[in-house]
């Protein structure tokens, strides 16, 4: 915190008259709150002249150049205010909760950050002032769209010198543990992978119509190139645009929509089954909310009945079914489903292909049903409105 000096500018042996007298709130940049000082308007009369006040009654700007201190508004750390604005009417607008904000140079010297949002990495090199918080805050939102209109906070990870960019308040994907997950959207109804509620595939209808021997190889020729990507360590796709919602964001690996409502949603882990599926089950969650909104009807039951995700590890598989309500959400899981296309092992390949479009036709089934009776119900109303 900034240390206040209570000495007098100047010598003088008569006080100033009060109406020469003003007082203003002042904040440097990146301290905790504001400071009120006062000036002789005999003395100073614009902010040029106020940068004597403050390196007087200020310990940390005593040794900076008078050239290297700025001001800004509260509201506006983009706009430099000009040196020639008079006090007086100036400080008559100032208030403790929007205080003059006091910029400054430290050193000559720079900064180098290594930055990490989500999946992007980068550096970037600030002046070393008291506004390298908000210079970071700002480059951020201008290179990362989901950041915008966010309130911004960074953290050193442990294990590493990278700056994490993180939206406050919520957590990327990646952040969450499966037992958070369970404790704190899905209401405690599971700790861990073991203890969630079992899906059965075997239970949902013949696929109709079946796959051909054609379809059949082409969809395991996609498997084994998905494979290779995990072996090779490279990206299996562009990342499709990064949802958004009041429990997380970050990016998704694929999705399948119909009828604008998101079926599957792949979160692919090369090590870590558990983490992918605690990303998943966050995302299934937050594509609810999205949908929810996308739909603007206030009714719980504009939602489908179930929406699906998918986990995998390239040779493994979990499949993922969400239910419920945003306020009451459930959540089932199947055993793990393996694939070892290295092998050309065609049947499970074939299995997990299967696997799949089970999920697709459930959901393109429901969507059919709920279609059909908001027609019902449509032709209903209108035929009331008729009468």
């Amino acid at each position: 915190m900034a240390e206040i000096s209570n000495d007098k500018k100047g010598n003088e042996s008569s006080s100033p008259s009060p109406d020469m007298i003003i007082k203003m709130w002042v904040l440097l940049e990146d301290h905790p709150g504001p400071h009120k000082l006062k000036a002789d308007l005999l003395q100073v009369s614009d902010l040029e002249d106020f940068k004597d006040v403050l390196k007087e009654k200020i310990q940390v700007l005593k040794n900076i150049e008078a050239d290297d201190i700025e001001f800004l508004n509260h509201d506006d750390r983009n706009t430099l205010i000009p040196l020639d604005i008079p006090l007086k009417p100036l400080a008559a607008k100032i208030m403790a909760i929007k205080p003059l904000v006091i910029c400054y140079l430290i050193s000559d010297s720079s900064i180098l950050i290594n930055f990490r949002f989500l999946l992007n990495t980068g550096k970037w090199r600030i002046p070393h002032s008291s506004g390298a918080w908000d210079f970071l805050r700002k480059k951020a939102k201008e290179l990362f769209e989901p950041l915008s209109t966010a309130e911004i906070t960074f953290v050193v990870t442990r294990n590493s010198n990278d700056l994490k960019i993180q939206i406050k308040g919520k957590k990327a994907f990646g952040d969450w543990t499966l037992k958070e997950v369970g404790s704190e959207i899905y209401k405690n109804t599971f700790t861990s992978m073991d203890s969630m509620r079992k899906l059965s595939l075997e239970d949902f209808p013949e696929l109709n119509p079946s796959f051909s021997d054609d379809e059949i190889a082409y969809f395991i020729k996609q498997l084994e190139d998905k494979v290779f990507a995990f072996n090779n360590k490279i990206s299996t796709n562009e990342a499709t645009p990064e949802p958004d919602g009041s429990r997380g964001y970050g990016n998704l690996d694929y999705e399948v929509i119909i009828q604008d409502v998101p079926v599957l949603i792949n979160e692919a882990k090369k090590q870590d089954m558990e983490k992918g599926i605690a990303q998943n089950l966050v995302q299934v969650y937050i594509a609810a909310e999205t949908l929810l909104g996308k739909r603007k009807r206030e009714k719980v039951d504009s939602l489908p009945p179930m929406m699906f995700g998918i986990v995998t590890m390239g040779y493994v598989w979990r499949f993922i079914r969400w239910s419920g309500t945003l306020q009451g959400p459930r959540t089932e899981i199947t055993p793990e489903i393996v694939c070892n296309c290295i092998r050309n092992n065609y049947q499970e390949a074939k299995n997990v292909v299967s696997q799949i479009a089970h999920l697709l036709q459930a959901q393109s089934d429901i969507l059919k049903k709920d279609n059909n009776q908001d027609k019902e119900r449509d032709n209903k109303r209108h035929k009331l409105e008729l009468d």
